[in-house]
C-alpha cells in the first residue's frame, strides 16, 4: 500500500518531461513530505500545512496528495520514515 501511495505522489508532483525524477527533485519532494509530516505531529491543521506547501511553490493537487499520504495513508509513520520511504522509492530503479 505504501508503494502505491508513493507512486501516486510521483505522478502528482510536476516534473520535467521525463518519467523518472532526478535525485534533486526526489529530495525536494521528500522535503515537502517531511514538512507536512512534522506539521502533523506538531498538531497543525491540514489546511495550514496545505497553505504552507502551496506557499513554498507546490501545486495544489500535489500538496493534497502529500497531505493524503501523511494524514490518511501513513498516519502513524514518523516524519523521517515517510520522507525517507518516498525518497528511496523515488530514486529506485522501480520508478
Amino acid at each position: 500500500m505504501k508503494a502505491i501511495i508513493l507512486a501516486m505522489l510521483l505522478f502528482a508532483v510536476p516534473v520535467s518531461a521525463s518519467a523518472k525524477m532526478s535525485d534533486e527533485d526526489c529530495a525536494r519532494v521528500s522535503g515537502y513530505i517531511l514538512f507536512a509530516a512534522m506539521g502533523r505531529d506538531l498538531g497543525s491543521h491540514p489546511q495550514d500545512i496545505l497553505a504552507g506547501l502551496v506557499g513554498r511553490g507546490l501545486e495544489h493537487d500535489a500538496a493534497m496528495s502529500i497531505l493524503e499520504a501523511v494524514f490518511l495513508t501513513m498516519p502513524d509513520a514518523s516524519p523521517d520514515e515517510v520522507a525517507i520511504s518516498f525518497f528511496n522509492y523515488c530514486t529506485s530503479e522501480a520508478v
